[in-house]
């Protein structure tokens, strides 16, 4: 005794074509999704930078690349010790044979610096945008589920 079943999926062609343009179309939108919160991330970490010159601050900027950014101060090489602090250190004169700054009461050979708390702007900035991250993701998917 042989039983046979015939199923037909109506719209299957189209299921089928979504499934050939489905690698296209979500590069797009997970691309796009990347960019746009880049931008969200680098805004919040700007606002999160402490600001003495503003340097630091002018310098932070997304990098692009495939279904990817990164996100760093450009033109601050003192960035790392500002987000993460310095220990307690001696400074000595690299050039001269002496310390000396407006103020100073006379010339020294060195100055014990106390070290510095770090103030983690990166961390703080990213913390801050997950919620508007998270939304713009999702956006994304809805969008990828609806064209395919």
């Amino acid at each position: 005794m042989s039983v046979s079943f015939k199923i037909e999926i109506k719209g299957l062609d189209k299921i089928m074509a979504g499934f050939k343009k489905s690698p296209l179309t979500t590069y797009k939108y997970l691309n796009q999704a990347i960019n746009k919160s880049a931008w969200q991330i680098t805004n919040d970490v700007k606002s999160a930078t402490p600001v003495k010159t503003g340097t630091l601050k002018r310098g932070i900027r997304p990098e692009f690349g495939q279904l990817k950014a990164v996100i760093k101060p450009h033109n601050a090489p003192y960035a790392y010790w500002v987000h993460q602090g310095t220990n307690a250190h001696v400074i000595r004169p690299r050039r001269k044979k002496a310390l000396s700054w407006k103020g100073a009461k006379h010339p020294v050979k060195y100055v014990r610096h106390p070290g510095t708390k770090g103030k983690p702007f990166m961390q703080i900035g990213a913390k801050n945008s997950e919620g508007k991250v998270g939304k713009t993701f999702s956006d994304a998917l809805d969008k990828i589920v609806k064209e395919l």
